[in-house]
């Protein structure tokens, strides 16, 4: 059975109201075995780190853009190997795993601190941009 209805969405300060049709959802188990639930769109590599669908970004720079308070299309568009629905779905992955993931981003984070410490034992980075235009200035 339709019924007329009207639908509110809230897109920043006004709201927009349109109307559309609403029909009675009369599902049976087979009808609802076919929505299954699908995992996220992650994968760990070979170094450990958690990536997003079939690319390369990271879901820590996919974490960091949402908590700039990107929209999911402004990541997706700034991404553009990642799909809106990739995007959404890592998202709703960090939300209702939010504990689990910032305990990943903290050792992620605190590995990346070891590891530019390690360099710059070996490699002092003051003065690097001097040393290198001396360099330039030397005959060859």
């Amino acid at each position: 059975m339709d019924s007329e209805a009207i639908a509110v969405a809230r897109f920043g300060s006004p709201v927009v109201i349109w109307p559309m049709r609403v029909q009675s959802l009369s599902m049976n188990v087979t009808d609802a075995s076919a929505l299954a639930p699908e995992s996220p769109p992650l994968r760990v590599d070979e170094q450990k780190v958690i990536r997003v669908g079939k690319t390369r970004v990271t879901l820590d720079t996919l974490v960091a853009a949402f908590q700039r308070g990107e929209t999911p299309e402004e990541i997706a568009s700034n991404y553009d190997a990642l799909s809106l629905a990739e995007v959404y779905q890592a998202i709703g992955y960090y939300l209702a795993h939010q504990t689990e993931v910032d305990e990943y981003l903290q050792r992620r984070q605190e590995s990346r601190a070891s590891l530019q410490t390690q360099v710059e034992s070996h490699h002092n980075p003051n003065g690097i941009r001097t040393r290198l235009l001396a360099r330039r200035r030397q005959p060859a």
